[in-house]
């Protein structure tokens, strides 16, 4: 899935982002910390970083980060965010679908036809429901 591809690793501090890159292709050689260095608060990658794979296409290896927030995001623009969305939206049933509960979704079809994988769309659906949470507290 990697291969000719543009890919971002992203994660909390410490949890072997780097070493994971170096297992998946050990000519990288990326420098990596250990537990010790994390408790004090250290990053070992302190910048993110554009690597290429020896087996074609690249990897940004980001810092750890410590927290995501979704605070700026509105739920009717987050299929935007979704690039494997982005070309079936328009074959929704409804201008203003969600891709969760309405028939004729055209995402929803394609999780099902496998052209979009379920991992994805179930993140999708997470953040979209986190999402309205903050829209409702926001403007209740």
């Amino acid at each position: 899935m990697l291969r000719n591809q543009l890919s971002v690793l992203v994660g909390p501090s410490g949890v072997g982002k780097s070493s994971l890159l170096n297992k998946l292709d050990a000519n990288l050689q990326l420098k990596v910390g250990t537990l010790s260095d994390v408790e004090r608060g250290r990053h070992t990658t302190t910048t993110a970083a554009l690597v290429k794979w020896a087996f074609g296409g690249h990897i940004v290896d980001t810092p750890g980060m410590r927290q995501f927030d979704i605070a700026e995001m509105e739920s009717d623009e987050l299929e935007a965010y979704f690039k494997e969305f982005r070309d079936r939206v328009r074959g929704c049933r409804f201008p203003d679908c969600t891709h969760i509960h309405e028939v004729g979704c055209a995402i929803r079809a394609a999780v099902e036809a496998d052209e979009i994988f379920v991992e994805r769309y179930e993140s999708y659906v997470k953040i979209f429901e986190e999402c309205k949470e903050k829209e409702r507290t926001r403007y209740s």
